[in-house]
């Protein structure tokens, strides 16, 4: 057995669907192409289905690619999840679709992550974190520490032992400031800057959704401001979270220099998670605290 092999049975062992189960790939990117190359040899794949309305009613390898609505529920035995917003759609299908979890397989990260197309000169280091934040600043992007990096930040002062990763909220700004950003990022560090796939009455496709690294070590979710509450796009879901959060800015150190954090930060945490003091490596999307989750008519596709 070579290295390739042995590598995928252990991942067919993590997902435990017994061999020739009918499955649904949600995420039809390179990660669900790899995914299909990968599991095709074991199971039978009836259909893709993905958030973007865009891919609907076209095929990858044969398979067409279907709203989620479209294809019946007796139709398959297990759905997996290869797209990289794993959690949020875990809540999507569980609390939207009403879907048995014990249907549901998020892919394990090594099978999404071995698909995932990342160019060669992507060279975002955590050495280069600082150089980011100059960046963000010198294009006065209103940035904040959010998720797992400011829990992090709050409990030892530096990354969660498993989620390296810079997470951060925009709140507020100037679009240009934020196109200004994205393009410089994307010459130096090959950053994407992803736009709404869809319109939506607080955003249009043409407006910057987030800036994402090709490392996948740097995600800034932009969150849109209306009133008491702001609102932002992960995936296939809305969430909404009150705004006086954002409205001050306090700072915290890390490796030397300080971070914009929430103000009253320990709140907000407990807020967004209930008790975010007690490390929960397996946390999920399921487990948020007073997060607020928003299914509306004609946005979920």
């Amino acid at each position: 057995m070579n290295q390739d092999d042995s590598r995928h049975d252990q991942l067919l062992a993590m997902l435990n669907m017994p061999p020739g189960s009918r499955i649904v790939l949600f995420g039809a990117g390179s990660a669900g192409q790899h995914a299909h190359t990968v599991l095709s040899r074991h199971f039978q794949i009836v259909a893709f289905t993905d958030s973007d309305s865009a891919k609907h009613a076209t095929r990858v390898a044969g398979v067409p690619i279907l709203p989620l609505g479209d294809i019946p529920g007796g139709g398959y035995d297990f759905i997996v999840i290869t797209s990289m917003f794993q959690q949020e759609i875990m809540g999507v299908l569980t609390g939207h679709y009403g879907m048995a979890r014990s249907r549901i397989r998020p892919a394990p990260k090594q099978l999404f992550k071995e698909g995932r197309t990342i160019p060669s000169s992507a060279n975002l280091t955590p050495a280069d974190f600082d150089a980011v934040f100059d960046v963000l600043d010198s294009c006065k992007v209103r940035y904040f520490a959010d998720h797992s990096f400011l829990l992090g930040l709050a409990r030892t002062g530096d990354f969660i032992p498993w989620e390296i990763e810079v997470d951060l909220a925009i709140v507020g700004g100037e679009d240009v400031a934020l196109e200004k950003a994205g393009a410089i990022l994307a010459n130096e560090f090959d950053f994407t800057t992803v736009y709404y796939n869809n319109d939506y009455e607080l955003w249009s496709k043409s407006d910057i959704n987030m800036l994402k690294s090709a490392s996948q070590l740097f995600d800034a979710h932009r969150k849109i401001v209306r009133g008491e509450h702001v609102y932002w796009c992960v995936g296939p879901i809305l969430l909404k979270f009150p705004e006086r959060y954002y409205r001050e800015v306090d700072y915290m150190n890390f490796k030397g220099r300080k971070i914009p954090v929430p103000i009253d930060h320990e709140a907000y945490l407990a807020e967004m998670y209930g008790d975010w003091r007690t490390p929960n490596e397996h946390w999920s999307y399921t487990d948020y605290g007073n997060i607020e989750t928003i299914f509306p008519s004609g946005f979920v596709k």
